[in-house]
């Protein structure tokens, strides 16, 4: 055997390793809630937060776990496995009587199926968070600020009740450095609006990026935490070819 079919075959070899272990991940930490087991901390379950979730529905369950399979397959294994324990597919998902798409724990993620797209780009949103809280100084957090004046600062809930709850893309907002109106709730919600969209938005995002610097300036921001962080691999260049196209 010559050394091109040596290397051709290593390279196979690695590739159908790493998807069996891709595979292997879905398999262990996607979960259909059910809609009886307690999957929350305890500290969701007081009058205050009063968390609740309804189960998953089944007819769905299969596409959403592929949305969450492409999200996995974006980012190494190694980090999902020390990163993330349990990704549960729910119905509902309430706090204080708000509904919501998603939510994270210290280890955990909640997703309401139902739409394989969003439950991708909810997945990059609240493990967002996760790897916030694990890597992000308090440095990384003032300096975000400085640069966000417009925020509100309050928590998820009182943006969803108060209206700021529209997560599409807004051109007059991202003139300012915010993505959507949900970003201008608070600092971590911006931060994950600008996640998961780096992942998962497309070509449409990376034409609205380019166009507005200010924009642009937290794009490369989110870009240097991952790759300083999280993985080298993390690159501009390797997140716009998640969306077909090149670095500037």
């Amino acid at each position: 055997m010559n050394r091109i079919a040596i290397f051709v075959g290593c390279c196979l070899l690695l590739i159908s390793i790493s998807s069996s272990a891709q595979d292997d991940l879905v398999t262990k930490k996607i979960i259909c809630y059910d809609g009886k087991s307690s999957i929350f901390p305890a500290s969701w379950l007081d009058k205050k937060v009063n968390a609740k979730a309804s189960a998953a529905d089944t007819a769905f369950f299969r596409s959403d776990k592929e949305g969450v399979a492409a999200a996995f397959s974006k980012i190494p294994d190694e980090v999902l496995e020390k990163e993330l324990k349990n990704v549960y597919i729910v119905g509902t998902l309430k706090f204080n009587r708000q509904s919501f798409t998603g939510t994270n724990s210290r280890t955990d993620i909640y997703i309401v199926g139902g739409n394989q797209q969003e439950t991708e780009k909810t997945f990059h949103h609240e493990f967002s968070s996760i790897l916030l809280r694990n890597y992000a100084g308090y440095d990384f957090q003032l300096h975000w600020k400085k640069i966000s004046p417009e925020l509100l600062g309050g928590n998820s809930a009182a943006a969803v009740k108060a209206g700021y709850n529209s997560v599409a893309l807004n051109e007059g907002l991202m003139e300012k450095g915010y993505l959507t109106a949900y970003s201008l709730s608070n600092w971590e919600n911006d931060f994950n609006m600008y996640a998961e969209n780096i992942f998962s938005g497309g070509k449409q995002f990376w034409q609205l990026a380019d166009k507005y610097p200010k924009a642009m300036e937290k794009v490369k921001l989110v870009i240097r935490f991952y790759e300083e962080k999280i993985w080298a691999g993390f690159t501009e260049t390797y997140f716009r070819s998640l969306a077909g196209i090149s670095a500037n």
